[in-house]
């Protein structure tokens, strides 16, 4: 930071002078004060008519402005008034009855009708501004009035009848012709609470204040006068001489109404007299304010101001000579101050502040100098409360980032549906520090989304319960059927939520859907006891969380049912096993095998308790018997799950009982001998069922050999006979319908 402060000051700092700011200053006050001074009467005469007429329009100007304002702030007040005046008239309980008279018994709306008449008249009564206030209905009816207007009249074509105004206004000023003057008329729309249009409310304006404010005089002289022109060049106020016709056709409002945009000129007045005018445009009134003065006094002025000028000038020369080298002392000191003050600043001692109290330029220039040193630090500052601001922001999003990530690792390495639901809901209200979490599932109906776990005592009780929502009802409903998150950042604010007694400290909400493979499975519930606590970022957090939890509950669903399927295969493959070795071994009698000291062979094999018991309880046994000397071990030999065998072994008690890893190893080779029997037995049943078509193919074909009757018969009791070696095989016929016998043997 220092290097870079010396390289960009470099440039800055002061070069070669030329000389001191005293010296110049000093110089230039002297030539500026006698060139003035030499040429003033040559200025003064040539300009005394062109500049008291630039003063005197200055002086209309200003009075005008102050007056446009004056009159701007009647307005507003106008509108802000009869705004007020509408909100208070709709927040009376009494409106919807006199509204709607059908509703209600003639007492009860004339009751009505006498109270909003009496609480118009007293707010006219309070409220100056207004002459008279008038309620009329959308078609211009009039409903209520506290003056002379009619109840019941229609003022639809009057031009203050403003149906489509949406808000407070006071319309340019018409002629009435009832009253013979120009009228001010405040209008805004009447609303219910709920935003229904209930007309319109109207105001008639008392012009005293506009009378006040155009009849001031300050800054117009003895024979200044202002006043308001409308359309059809109508006097708006009371003009000054009173024996002026209603309407002013002057060059000065010809031109201003004619042309709607601001200046001045020369002309006769309203009256005859000739006068300097300026106008300005007021757009609001669509009218024309028009300030003049007889040439007479502005020439008298200007008259005055040439003299009071010259012995100004005169005695401005004497005493500015005296003055120039104070004041050139009382510039270049501070001035050369801050220029080394500037220097050190700009070599980066923000640190330096300039100790110069004046009310002036420099003044001013000192204190913006302080304010910009003090605001580079506090940037400076800011800079790095920014960064660290960011760097929080930052931390949080990898927080729920990685809590995200630590949900998505639980809930894809569990795949039982049951505890899956329920450790999310559990894991999600931990990580994310939340209020309450619930996960919905659709019933097979599809109309309903059941809550399958929820988190806290309340949420069990509402599992317990069997609570549930209908598709399209409350957040979790609205979901589920438009397959969006919902948001409630106020919750008593949703008009869609649906409040539950049981989780009271609510007050933000989101309802996320959960996606799975292009359908909603359900929907999951998080809310907070914090209003405002969820936003963009941590909501794409919880949706992409929302739909990793659906995929894996949809993996949890698929695996248990596959499991099932499995489980049946491998029950019904187990049967078929059974049912293979047991009539293998019934056509076999029993099968075993005994090795020892003298050798392999096969026999009869006791069953020995141990045995018997490996054969029933599928599992290994092992038994110690002393007067025989022996460590027993009994291993159940297992064909698809199913006990089809034993491996019974010992080894004597001198040797050791049996070791785990000798016990394992013994398993491993009962579960391989398990296997090779299969094997060996699907073989043999093979080899068996391919030996009994051969031979049912033989005899086939030897019976096929003749198409003889007797000698088809003779050959196949004959083949059978010697092929499965039998003592005799006897075929016999019986004839269609005839109760004798024909024999063939």
């Amino acid at each position: 930071m220092p290097e870079s402060s010396t390289n960009t000051t470099g440039s800055i700092l002061p070069g070669r002078r030329s000389g001191s700011i005293g010296a110049r200053l000093l110089l230039a006050f002297v030539l500026l004060v006698l060139l003035p001074v030499v040429i003033l009467s040559l200025v003064l005469i040539i300009s005394n008519v062109q500049g008291s007429r630039e003063q005197l329009q200055r002086d209309l100007d200003t009075a005008l402005a102050y007056k446009e304002a004056a009159i701007d702030e009647w307005l507003s007040r106008l509108e802000f008034q009869i705004n007020n005046t509408a909100l208070g008239l709709a927040s009376q309980s009494d409106v919807q009855i006199f509204l709607h008279p059908d509703t209600v018994e003639p007492e009860a709306w004339t009751a009505a009708s006498n109270h909003l008449q009496d609480y118009l008249r007293q707010v006219a009564g309070t409220l100056d501004d207004f002459d008279e206030l008038i309620w009329l209905d959308q078609s211009g009816r009039v409903l209520l009035a506290t003056g002379a207007t009619q109840v019941g009249a229609n003022l639809s074509g009057d031009a203050f009848f403003l149906p489509n105004a949406t808000q407070a206004m006071v319309p340019p000023p018409v002629y009435s012709r009832d009253l013979g003057y120009v009228s001010f008329f405040a209008v805004t729309p009447l609303r219910s609470a709920s935003g229904e249009q209930q007309g319109l409310l109207v105001a008639r304006v008392n012009k005293m204040p506009l009378n006040v404010i155009l009849l001031e005089q300050q800054g117009l002289g003895d024979t200044g006068e202002t006043f308001l022109v409308g359309q059809g060049y109508l006097f708006l106020n009371k003009p000054r001489y009173p024996t002026a016709a209603l309407t002013n056709k002057s060059a000065g409002a010809l031109v201003a109404l004619d042309s709607e945009e601001n200046g001045s000129g020369t002309y006769s007045s309203y009256h005859g007299e000739r006068v300097f005018g300026v106008y300005h445009w007021l757009p609001r009134l669509d009218a024309v304010l028009i300030a003049e003065q007889e040439l007479v006094e502005s020439t008298r002025a200007s008259n005055a101001v040439v003299a009071v000028n010259l012995s100004i000038g005169l005695a401005s020369l004497l005493i500015v000579i005296v003055a120039a080298l104070v004041i050139t002392s009382d510039i270049a000191t501070p001035v050369s101050e801050m220029a080394s003050t500037a220097v050190q600043a700009a070599q980066g001692d923000l640190s330096q502040k300039l100790d110069i109290e004046r009310q002036d330029e420099i003044g001013d220039l000192a204190q913006a100098f302080n304010a910009m040193t003090t605001q580079l630090q506090q940037t400076l500052g800011g800079l790095e409360q920014q960064v660290s601001e960011r760097t929080s922001a930052l931390e949080q999003r990898t927080s729920y980032l990685q809590a995200s990530a630590d949900v998505s690792q639980v809930v894809n390495s569990i795949l039982e549906p049951d505890r899956l639901v329920q450790d999310v809901v559990d894991l999600i209200r931990e990580r994310f520090g939340l209020y309450y979490v619930g996960l919905f599932q659709m019933d097979e109906s599809g109309d309903w989304a059941v809550l399958q776990a929820g988190t806290g005592e309340a949420g069990q009780a509402m599992v317990d319960r069997g609570h549930r929502i209908r598709t399209g009802m409350g957040m979790i409903g609205w979901c589920v059927a438009n397959a969006k998150p919902r948001i409630a950042l106020i919750a008593e604010d949703d008009q869609v939520r649906l409040r539950n007694t049981e989780l009271p400290d609510t007050r933000s909400e989101a309802a996320l859907p959960l996606r799975s493979r292009g359908n909603v499975i359900g929907a999951l519930s998080i809310q907070s006891a914090q209003p405002n606590a969820f936003n963009e970022d941590n909501i794409s957090v919880f949706q992409v969380m929302a739909d990793q939890v659906a995929v894996a509950i949809d993996n949890a669903r698929l695996y248990k049912e596959t499991q099932k399927a499995l489980q049946d295969v491998q029950r019904f493959y187990s049967d078929q096993s059974l049912d293979l070795w047991r009539d293998y071994m019934q056509r076999k009698g029993g099968l075993g095998v005994r090795s020892d000291q003298l050798g392999t062979g096969e026999g009869a094999v006791e069953w020995g308790t141990e045995m018997v018991d490996a054969f029933w309880s599928g599992e290994t046994v092992r038994s110690t018997t002393a007067e025989e000397n022996r460590n027993v071990l009994a291993v159940p030999i297992k064909s698809r799950d199913v006990v089809v065998g034993v491996l019974n072994t010992y080894k004597p008690i001198e040797a050791g009982t049996w070791t785990e890893e000798e016990m394992r190893l013994l398993g491993d080779l009962s579960d391989q001998l398990g296997v090779a029997l299969e094997t060996a037995q699907f073989f043999s049943e093979t080899r068996e069922r391919a030996e009994m078509e051969r031979l049912v193919g033989e005899i086939t074909a030897h019976m096929r050999q003749t198409l003889d009757v007797d000698q088809v018969l003779q050959t196949a009791a004959r083949e059978m006979r010697q092929v499965l070696d039998l003592a005799e095989v006897e075929i016999r016929l019986r004839p269609v319908g005839d109760q004798g016998e024909e024999e063939a043997k």
